[in-house]
């Protein structure tokens, strides 16, 4: 239960998400001060929850008033995606003041804290978690043990920065040809980098959903479903495939023991990444990946929860953790998880 400065500095909190100003420095103080008293991870657990349901928005960050590409605010609180909503609770976590959060936010989004576009952590594979390793500890291993997988992929930066669209010029008041001007100069300043090859280990979905083998009778029954849903003539082809899917999806997790003294090794307040090995963007994005999403592992009456901001449901929200995971169990792309726990 909250003392009464908390539940003070709470109801502070509440009356600042809903003011037209949004004064982001009392919202800042506001938090340190709910939560002061508590553990890093329990200030974690709190900064998180206290920041469910705020609106989900891409990529509403960058290097604020005096940034050369993107204009939008260093930090803020009234919307998020995945990785600012992860940045933004990690970095209050560690403060004792407005002051040193901004520091902190910096040192966590720009490699060395030096705040520029082509030094933002762009790339979590890449960028994000080496150059955050004085804040967290890859704990994937510890967890996993000989069951981890590794992800490797060739990321381009060169290129991602000529596939560019003019939409990377924020919050900047010009015509569109001075952003396209704008635009040209990024590119240029993309051409700096090299391709480099970034790798990270992860937990296998497959370690933490084990497959059993279901009983002849079972198989028998689906294979009696599934040639109903094939020569079902009411269906589109579009429809078939996607029943199809669902069913297999469906089957996957009816035959799927949890792994839970593995799930238990997962600390609260520790980082999810979600990992999709050498995910393969180059036609949309000019490279591959190995990282489409973060989120934070909490611990709450006795089950473990996957709170993140989601594009899906449009705010920070929570998932189950097996719940929100087991949707993937098929998919070509997405694998496992990786696990960082802050270092303080």
């Amino acid at each position: 239960m909250l003392s009464t400065s908390k539940k003070a500095a709470a109801l502070t909190l509440s009356m600042l998400f809903c003011s037209p100003l949004f004064a982001t420095s009392n919202i800042t103080q506001s938090l340190i001060d709910a939560t002061q008293n508590l553990s890093t991870i329990k200030k974690v657990e709190k900064i998180s929850e206290l920041l469910l349901g705020t609106p989900y928005a891409d990529g509403k960050l960058g290097e604020g008033v005096n940034g050369k590409y993107d204009r939008d605010p260093l930090y803020r609180f009234d919307k998020f995606d995945c990785t600012t909503f992860v940045e933004t609770v990690m970095a209050i976590a560690i403060s004792d003041t407005s002051d040193s959060f901004l520091n902190n936010i910096n040192n966590i989004r720009y490699k060395a804290g030096y705040v520029s576009y082509t030094t933002r952590n762009h790339f979590p594979s890449l960028d994000w978690i080496p150059n955050n390793q004085v804040f967290f500890e890859d704990i994937t291993r510890s967890i996993s043990g000989e069951t981890t997988a590794q992800a490797v992929a060739i990321i381009d930066k060169k290129a991602w920065y000529k596939a560019s669209k003019i939409t990377r010029i924020q919050s900047i008041d010009i015509d569109e040809n001075n952003k396209q001007q704008l635009l040209e100069q990024l590119k240029a300043e993309g051409e700096q980098f090299e391709p480099k090859q970034a790798s990270l280990p992860y937990i296998p979905l497959d370690s933490i959903f084990v497959q059993t083998t279901p009983t002849s009778e079972v198989l028998q029954e689906r294979a009696n479903k599934l040639r109903s849903i094939q020569t079902d003539e009411s269906l589109s082809d579009k429809e078939r495939k996607a029943k199809i899917k669902q069913f297999n999806l469906e089957n996957r997790i009816a035959d799927s023991v949890i792994n839970q003294p593995l799930l238990d090794k997962i600390p609260s307040g520790s980082i999810i990444n979600v990992v999709r090995p050498n995910w393969n963007l180059k036609k949309w994005i000019g490279t591959n990946m190995n990282v489409s999403h973060q989120g934070l592992a909490i611990r709450k009456n006795g089950k473990l929860y996957f709170r993140h901001a989601s594009s899906s449901q449009n705010a920070v929200v929570d998932v189950e953790f097996t719940q929100y995971f087991s949707k993937f169990l098929l998919s070509p792309t997405l694998k496992g998880v990786n696990v960082l726990r802050l270092r303080r």
